[in-house]
């Protein structure tokens, strides 16, 4: 690793730590844009055995603590604090036990596999510890929507061939190959960079259906545009399929069409028309049109056949804790890649127990979000609006991969529910005792007047 490099890297890592102390809002606002824009970046490309986004995170976790330390500010333990670590805890508890009393000699990827949850617990502590005022929430939300559009143009620059984009990409942020070019912009995965698409998609969406007046609606608008391009690029059927029914959660959620989804769906037109050749050949290598009309995708084809053939059956034996999330040698090596479902995954990790933790942190998720749909403040309405969409979209994408585990895209998921978490816990800190008025005519009979 380059001297300057990572010279450059520490003073911008105490620089942001002492920016995340002084005022953690910035700091927050830095995470949500930064970490998106490094998730594809190799492990060790910054520092030693961690990644940028890593550094990141763990750089910002820190400055809230410390500033939560020092200026004594606590908030009571929620519903959703607790669903969240249930969930992270025991997906981390679970798989740990599994390894130690199966004397399975486990190497630092699997120990560094078996904690990544953690990650995800971080960024939630963060969000749902920083008191979330309009003003500190239109700096988050903004800086996620930047991210969003900046993730979405490079894709769109990978797909449209521009000179020099995709060698630089695949130089700096490697990721999988595939015999018809798909786009990982900086997220490194092509499946993350569709979810990523979606989940901006989803926050602008509810912004724009609530008319919040602090975020101009050609903006809104331009961020749509901007993660519709994206979901194209990056090929990802699933994450399109499942566009449609997050778009109606969204407006039955608000009960109004905003104008800015007229536009953003004109425009999506253009963008077909102008990315047909590359559209119409993903389409023809994964079979989707035949002969008897629509079909699954040849790859999802694929992965069915290998998880009944061969990942669940590897599976059966260990339904209640799991394996710690250690492929059994029964799976072909060249099929281990082929368990990216985040059930399947989450049985690996911690069982039955561990698919009972995800979904139910999800559907409490969606439980309080729903609870703030008559919400006076726009912004808990907004925050509800997109919380719910995301879990419902998380909920079907992840029969196809495991979305809530990718770089980059499980820190902005983490980053809303926290904001959620941020701003129920303020709502029920600020809501007055009930108080007691003695009826006069009460207190006469009594002697007292």
């Amino acid at each position: 690793m380059n001297v300057v490099v990572a010279a450059v890297g520490g003073v911008a890592a105490l620089g942001l730590l002492a920016l995340t102390i002084r005022r953690p809002i910035f700091g927050c606002a830095v995470l949500v844009l930064t970490v998106p824009l490094t998730a594809g970046l190799t492990r060790g490309a910054v520092i030693p055995v961690l990644k940028a986004s890593e550094v990141i995170l763990l750089v910002v976790l820190a400055g809230v603590v410390i500033h939560q330390v020092t200026t004594r500010r606590s908030r009571p333990v929620s519903g959703l604090d607790i669903a969240v670590g249930a969930y992270v805890i025991g997906s981390i508890v679970i798989p740990w036990t599994v390894l130690l009393l199966s004397h399975w000699s486990a190497d630092l990827d699997t120990w560094r596999t078996v904690l990544s949850p953690a990650l995800f617990l971080g960024v939630y502590y963060v969000f749902s510890r920083t008191a979330p005022t309009h003003d500190r929430l239109r700096i988050v939300l903004n800086s996620t929507l930047a991210a969003g559009v900046i993730v979405g143009l490079i894709a769109g620059a990978e797909i449209l061939n521009l000179p020099g984009v995709r060698d630089f990409f695949a130089t700096y942020y490697p990721g999988p190959s595939q015999a018809s070019y798909r786009a990982n912009s900086t997220l490194g995965h092509y499946s993350a960079v569709g979810a990523f698409g979606l989940l901006t998609f989803i926050l602008a969406l509810s912004l724009a259906a609530f008319r919040h007046r602090d975020f101009p609606g050609w903006w809104l608008a331009a961020v749509m545009g901007a993660s519709a391009l994206g979901m194209l690029a990056s090929g990802t059927w699933a994450a399109l399929a499942t566009l449609p029914v997050a778009t109606v959660i969204v407006l039955f959620y608000a009960r109004r069409v905003p104008r800015e989804l007229i536009v953003t769906v004109a425009c999506a037109a253009v963008l077909v028309v102008v990315l047909w050749p590359e559209i119409s050949q993903r389409i023809e290598s994964q079979q989707l049109i035949t002969a008897q009309g629509f079909a699954l995708p040849e790859s999802m084809q694929t992965r069915i056949r290998y998880w009944t053939e061969f990942i669940i059956p590897a599976l059966s034996d260990h339904l209640w804790v799991g394996t710690g999330t250690v492929i059994p040698s029964t799976v072909p090596d060249r099929l281990t890649s082929f368990v990216d479902n985040e059930y399947l995954w989450a049985a690996f990790r911690a069982g039955l127990v561990g698919v009972a933790l995800l979904v139910g942190m999800l559907l409490t998720i969606m439980s309080v979000a729903w609870k703030q749909r008559g919400d006076m403040d726009p912004s808990r309405r907004v925050i509800g609006a997109a919380s719910l969409a995301t879990c419902a979209m998380l909920l079907m994408l992840g029969a196809t991969a495991q979305y809530i585990t990718f770089a980059g895209l499980s820190q902005e998921i983490a980053m809303l529910v926290g904001v959620l978490a941020g701003l129920t816990a303020a709502v029920d800190v600020r809501r007055p005792a009930a108080v007691v008025v003695a009826n006069p005519k009460e207190s006469t009979a009594l002697g007292l007047g």
